[in-house]
This record gives structure tokens, C-alpha cells and sequence, in this order.
């Protein structure tokens, strides 16, 4: 339930910085507007000056005109620079929040997978303890069906006596060898 949540609030967050985002960009471009019709009135008016200049033949006025052109085309380059650098750095932005999200899918879809795995870890060491229970009680019920009666009886097999006296002289061979 708090995932969910935790979703729903994520979601919102981004809802409201798409908002902001695109308030911001409007403003942006309202003011951008705003300034190329200025630097273009700023341009039409020093080729007004010039075209005055030239048809009076005063050359400080067709110099300013000149001047105040070559101002605004210059301002109107710069403005387009500037804009072309905000678009890169947009870009760039929405490329890392993109990779943001992604490592957060990732670490939400690795976060599951251990939880899984944790889960399943459980289950096979609660299997295993399980047959664990049951072999240990099936080594005691051979035992107890095992009674004294039984040793007695295997105790006196000549076969089972020649065995184990031939593993205790085997034991001690191996002894007194690893001495020597």
C-alpha cells in the first residue's frame, strides 16, 4: 500500500514540474517574442536612419543607422545562440530525469528480485528443516525397533565376531604402521 502511494505522490510531483516547466516556457517565450519585435523595430530603425543618411547625405546620420542595425542583428544572433543553448540544456535535463527513472525501475525491479529471492530462500530452508525432522525420526524409530535381544543374537553369529575381530586387528595394523 505505501508503494502505491509512494507512486501516486511521485506522480504528482512530476505533474507539477511539468506545470511549472511549461509556465516557465511560455514565459520564456512571451519574453522572447517581446524582444525580437524590439530588436526588429531597433533594426527597421537603423535602416531608417541609414536610408535618411544616405538620401540627405549626412554619413554621422547614415553611420548611426548603420550602427543601430548592425546592433540588433548582433542582439538577434545572440538571443538564437542563447535559445539553441537553453534547448540543449532542456535536452539534457529530460536525458537525466529519463536515466533517473530508469535506474529507479531498476532498483524497484532489483528490489523485488531480492525480496523474491529472500522469500523463496526461506521456503527451501523451511523444506529442508522438514526433512531433516523426518529422517531424524525415522533414524529413531530403526533404533528403537533395534532391542537388546538383537545385539545378543548378532553377538554370538560367529560371521558378525570374525568381522569385527578383523576390523579391530585391521585398526590396530593401521596404528602401529603410521608409528613406524
Amino acid at each position: 500500500m505505501a508503494d502505491a502511494a509512494d507512486k501516486a505522490e511521485n506522480l504528482v510531483d512530476k505533474a507539477k514540474d511539468a506545470v511549472s516547466d511549461a509556465a516557465d516556457s511560455a514565459k520564456d517565450k512571451a519574453q522572447d517574442a517581446a524582444d525580437t519585435a524590439k530588436d526588429k523595430a531597433q533594426e527597421a530603425g537603423g535602416s531608417a536612419k541609414k536610408a535618411a543618411g544616405d538620401a540627405t547625405g549626412d554619413s554621422q546620420l547614415k553611420a548611426e543607422g548603420s550602427a543601430d542595425k548592425a546592433k540588433a542583428e548582433t542582439k538577434q544572433a545572440a538571443d538564437k545562440a542563447a535559445d539553441a543553448a537553453e534547448d540543449v540544456a532542456d535536452k539534457a535535463k529530460e536525458a537525466a530525469n529519463s536515466v533517473a527513472d530508469q535506474a529507479k525501475e531498476v532498483a524497484d525491479t532489483t528490489k523485488g528480485a531480492v525480496s523474491d529471492a529472500k522469500e523463496q530462500a526461506k521456503e527451501v530452508a523451511e523444506g529442508a528443516k522438514e526433512e531433516a525432522k523426518q529422517t531424524v525420526s525415522q533414524i529413531r524409530s530403526t533404533v528403537e525397533d533395534i532391542d537388546s535381544r538383537d545385539v545378543q543374537k548378532a553377538a554370538q553369529n560367529p560371521a558378525v565376531i570374525g568381522a569385527i575381530v578383523a576390523a579391530v586387528i585391521a585398526a590396530i595394523t593401521i596404528v602401529v604402521a603410521r608409528r613406524r
